[in-house]
């Protein structure tokens, strides 16, 4: 059978063709392997080394060939000729920076789109290094709640350089932000239930960082996305750390940090989750939950110390919103507690807390929801009965009316 006739995965060839394993040029400036090695065609080792062999392509064939290949062969589908790496990405505006780097969006001329630019300062210390920790952490990652990485690579400057796909929409900052001074719009979108349907979007991605052995350790408003169709991405993961890493540092947002990031303790899942939870106080209440404190020593005093001083007083408490589902009120409690043997396991539990939540199937613990568990129970029940249930209404409607009639001839003959 010849070449042509064949159908080829990623460039490996049949083992009777001769093993050349050439050096191919990314888009990004790096120089890698093709195919990497250990990776047969369907993803088990290969009985001899891969292979590559050229073969003459036209129009009407399709081959499945890493984009390099492709470049070197042929031009693009539109005709036009392959970008060279140095020319691919042209930058169109600055997005945002921070302490360690900064942010552009930038148009890939490869395949005609936006996307977004991550990359340090130049005179940052340091700053190469965590970059580059960066890298292999969202190396790590790749799920529809955590924004994906589509290359890396060094620019002209000789600074490194992260290619992400850009998440067109709002952060949850600027949400909030407009919620706080009520705005119509914006507070006709973004009921309690579409608050909690976010929350447990970022809950997804911890999950899944948590079980790829990811610490993110900076959530806070500023790093999540809410993209135009409702997506919910988790952002910068700058200061992510695996899971059992000694890390003595106080690193992450001080009004965010749970009580044992705020003292350099070692950290586990349930410190993102305690972030989080802050996070859902403050999308619920609209305020956090430290008030008016700025200073930040006072600030990782009072985390470290107490945290949320929670009561049902400070739940009533007025302000710019009504007052939250008192079972959310409890979750809270139960997801902030100050000691972390008290709080949620996982993500995962958290979630199956909140699904309950949303359905209405709320434990008893306090008066409120006594009522509330209650007033559910008994429309299950008229659900399921309805006659029965219409029966005892007019019985009891019945005696209602007659204890009322008898109460009345009694007091006035």
């Amino acid at each position: 059978m010849s070449a042509r006739n064949q159908t080829l995965t990623y460039g490996i060839a049949p083992q009777e063709a001769p093993a050349v394993v050439p050096k191919l040029s990314s888009r990004s400036g790096r120089t890698i392997s093709w195919p990497r090695p250990g990776a047969g065609a369907l993803g088990t080792p290969p009985a001899m080394p891969p292979v590559i062999i050229p073969i003459e392509l036209d129009a009407a064939e399709t081959l499945l060939a890493p984009p390099e290949t492709l470049a070197e062969t042929s031009t693009s589908n539109a005709g036009r000729p392959a970008v060279r790496p140095e020319e691919r990405y042209t930058e169109v505006r600055a997005l945002g920076e921070g302490a360690m780097g900064e942010v552009v969006l930038a148009h890939d001329m490869a395949i005609e789109r936006e996307v977004a630019i991550k990359r340090p300062h130049g005179a940052a210390p340091g700053g190469e290094g965590q970059f580059w920790h960066e890298v292999r952490m969202m190396g790590r990652l790749e799920h529809p709640n955590i924004v994906p990485v589509h290359d890396v690579g060094t620019g002209p400057d000789g600074r490194p350089f992260i290619v992400m796909k850009r998440v067109e929409g709002e952060t949850l900052a600027e949400i909030l932000e407009h919620l706080q001074a009520r705005d119509p719009e914006y507070v006709r979108e973004y009921s309690v239930e579409r608050l909690m349907e976010i929350f447990i979007g970022l809950l997804r991605a911890l999950e899944y960082a948590h079980d790829k052995g990811v610490l993110h350790r900076d959530i806070k408003p500023e790093n999540v996305m809410i993209g135009l169709y409702g997506e919910v991405v988790l952002m910068d993961w700058g200061i992510a750390k695996p899971l059992g890493d000694t890390d003595e540092r106080i690193v992450g947002t001080p009004f965010y940090m749970s009580p044992e990031q705020a003292v350099g303790a070692d950290l586990d899942e349930r410190s993102d989750l305690y972030s989080a939870a802050v996070l859902l106080h403050e999308m619920l209440t609209l305020r956090h939950y430290l008030g008016d404190v700025e200073d930040v020593p006072a600030v990782l005093a009072a985390v470290s110390q107490h945290g949320w001083k929670h009561s049902l007083m400070d739940w009533h408490r007025p302000g710019p919103v009504p007052m939250p589902p008192m079972e959310l009120y409890h979750f809270l409690r139960h997801a902030m507690a100050h000691d972390r043997e008290r709080r949620f396991a996982s993500a995962e539990e958290m979630i199956s807390e909140l699904h309950l939540i949303l359905e209405g199937r709320v434990r008893i613990q306090c008066h409120i929801t006594l009522v509330k568990s209650t007033t559910r129970r008994l429309g299950r029940f008229v659900d399921r009965r309805p006659w029965l249930a219409f029966g005892l209404f007019l019985v009891t409607a019945g005696l209602l009316v007659q204890g009322i009639v008898g109460t009345a001839t009694a007091l006035f003959g």
